[in-house]
């Protein structure tokens, strides 16, 4: 029987005089071996392990996303969620279950010790866990260094709202152009790896922004914030809850799961309202119907978006 009484989470490297009966579990594997040579009793908790039911979830995701996205007219945009869903849902699932498995290795287990900077996703979790198996969280000040497995950005493929062109003269310029160069194919910059044929043209979400780009270069534009390099979302904080999921259609997954992804689809359309969503595909249909673009070929599920019955969209996973 285990005489741990106290798991505490940790991600810095801070001399302490540790407490005999906690185990220190670190975000970080050099960091654990760090904490073992100074004789703190530690575990690095997130070893890889893959999840042999994944591909059925990402299935799953993307079928309920699909149906909220059909049946209520508010949630018609929630499908162009999905890459960032099934990009931190693993995440979250191997979180939870190593958690919950450490925590079954301790029958005298009392307190789980977080510090207030732990990230959302983690926190989420152990309070979740914490409030299910009676366990009291208490609460630190401690620092907390960011670790590999949990990228607090991803980059998103939508232009900022701000960057927009408020016309859509240049999208009527480049289609014509395209169009007097016998173009007839999109293809996604990723698919791209030989030289493509004449007819077939990289799509570029620059097409949408014309006008910032050019001040950009004027200007000299810079900026060490990532997320004004590229169009970004911060996944690493609160949000309002605005759309809430339909229980009957995520049945096949945890109330804590819906919870989270939830959370996820409200930081993305928090951001990008439908109505700016709906703005964006306005202006990419008229570039496919005056380019004549018969086919697009992508690797990425968030061109879904782009519902032209005109259009074969073929998508490389």
């Amino acid at each position: 029987m285990s005489d741990i009484k106290t798991l505490h989470f940790i991600n810095n490297d801070d001399l302490f005089v540790p407490e005999s009966k906690t185990l220190y579990i670190s975000f970080s594997e050099i960091l654990n071996k760090v904490l073992q040579q100074r004789g703190v009793k530690s575990k690095y908790l997130f070893l890889k392990s893959y999840d042999q039911d994944l591909k059925k979830e990402i299935d799953s995701i993307s079928k309920c996303l699909n149906l909220e996205s059909n049946k209520y007219n508010d949630k018609r945009w929630f499908n162009i969620t999905f890459k960032f869903i099934y990009k931190y849902l693993p995440i979250y699932n191997h979180f939870y279950d190593n958690i919950k498995a450490e925590i079954k290795l301790h029958n005298n287990l009392k307190y789980i010790k977080i510090s207030n900077k732990l990230p959302h996703l983690c926190k989420d979790i152990l309070i979740h866990i914490a409030s299910t198996f009676k366990i009291e969280v208490i609460y630190t000040n401690e620092r907390f260094s960011k670790f590999s497995d949990y990228p607090y950005f991803l980059g998103t493929d939508l232009p900022e709202p701000e960057n927009i062109d408020k016309h859509n003269i240049f999208i009527y310029l480049i289609a014509k152009y395209l169009r007097f160069k016998h173009h007839n194919t999109f293809i996604s910059p990723s698919v791209v790896k030989l030289d493509i044929p004449k007819n077939v043209n990289i799509f570029k979400t620059g097409y949408l922004t014309i006008i910032f780009k050019f001040f950009s270069k004027i200007f000299n534009y810079r900026n060490s914030n990532f997320s004004k390099y590229i169009p970004s979302i911060n996944f690493n904080r609160k949000t309002r809850i605005k759309y809430t999921i339909d229980n009957k259609i995520w049945v096949k997954f945890r109330d804590d799961q819906k919870i989270y992804i939830e959370k996820i689809i409200n930081i993305i359309l928090n951001k990008y309202s439908n109505n700016y969503i709906d703005l964006i595909e306005s202006k990419i249909r008229l570039l496919f119907i005056v380019s004549g673009t018969k086919k697009i070929i992508v690797d990425d599920p968030v061109v879904i978006m782009l519902p032209f019955h005109e259009n074969k969209c073929l998508l490389g996973r």
